[in-house]
């Protein structure tokens, strides 16, 4: 994935945006399907990305590129031989970020 990985958590103006292609994390969630139905398709829509920190990408629809601050209401883990992936999700049902749970602790200062 493409862009910088702060060295600290970092949020609001400091996050670097950058253009995702989010077919692997589509794919993933594809395979989950009938534990989380409609995320492939939500996910599709993730199009811009930042680092939060090492281990946190924050994520942002198609529909205006910025993320809307209403807090995580779930969270959906995708299992794939033991590199699990923690999609955290707004009330809506929609992606706000992806926590990798194999660079847990982070390592941001």
């Amino acid at each position: 994935m493409d862009g910088p990985r702060p060295n600290r958590h970092v949020s609001g103006p400091e996050l670097a945006w950058f253009d995702l292609d989010p077919g692997d994390f589509v794919e993933r969630a594809r395979a989950n399907e009938d534990d989380f139905p409609r995320l492939s398709e939500r996910l599709s829509s993730c199009r811009r990305a930042a680092w939060k920190c090492d281990s946190y990408l924050a994520l942002a629809d198609d529909r205006g590129g910025r993320v809307v601050e209403q807090g995580v209401a779930d969270t959906a883990v995708l299992s794939e031989s033991g590199d699990d992936l923690a999609v955290d999700l707004d009330r809506s049902g929609r992606p706000v970020g992806i926590e990798f749970l194999a660079r847990l602790p982070c390592r941001s200062a």
